[in-house]
């Protein structure tokens, strides 16, 4: 970024001599300095129209400026012109450069965001694996663990999976759902 700067500062700078070049060449040659001059007089009664119609003059006729005012004026505003033209296109530039480093840096975080997402959903789904192979355990542990130790532990897991329903997460059946249906007593009519 302070290189591309000092980029835009040295392109004005070096603008400025290309600019009074033009100037010295609207001087010595005849159509550049016809060019100029035509310019230079019709900038001039625009500028003396509004400035009198601004002040609440009308204005019937304007002084035309001489031969030599009229193209150093000409010669000038052109050379102003291809200053701003110089200084307008570093900006350009460095208004889309911006744009760009913008766009990279969102697209960056929304791929950070979307591997996020991915890693938190591969945890779940390890994690749900993880509470299956407890049960399995604890019901093949030879007596270990009560039944109702067990029926907490299912309880605690169907609380979970309905929480993660009504948040909009709702996982696909999974070995631990088969599971605690297996395990689930049977529930009785009405």
């Amino acid at each position: 970024m302070p290189l591309f700067k000092f980029t835009g500062l040295l392109i004005r700078t070096l603008s400025k001599p290309v600019a009074n070049a033009i100037k010295r060449r609207a001087v010595e040659k005849p159509t550049f300095r016809a060019r100029c001059a035509a310019f230079a007089q019709l900038y001039h009664r625009v500028e003396v129209t509004l400035t009198m119609r601004l002040m609440g003059h009308e204005a019937r006729s304007v002084k035309p400026l001489s031969e030599a005012q009229a193209v150093s004026a000409g010669a000038d505003v052109l050379g102003e012109g291809i200053v701003f033209a110089f200084a307008a296109a570093v900006l350009l530039a460095e208004n889309y450069r911006s744009i760009q480093s913008e766009q990279a840096k969102r697209e960056a975080v929304e791929a950070r965001f979307e591997e996020q997402q991915q890693r938190i959903q591969e945890l779940e789904d390890a994690f749900t694996s993880l509470r299956a192979d407890t049960l399995r355990l604890m019901v093949a542990s030879g007596g270990k663990f009560s039944a109702q130790q067990i029926q907490e532990r299912e309880q605690a897991e169907h609380q979970r999976q309905d929480h993660l329903v009504h948040r909009g997460e709702h996982h696909p059946v999974t070995l631990w759902n088969r599971f605690s249906l297996w395990l689930s007593p049977p529930s009785s009519p009405p």
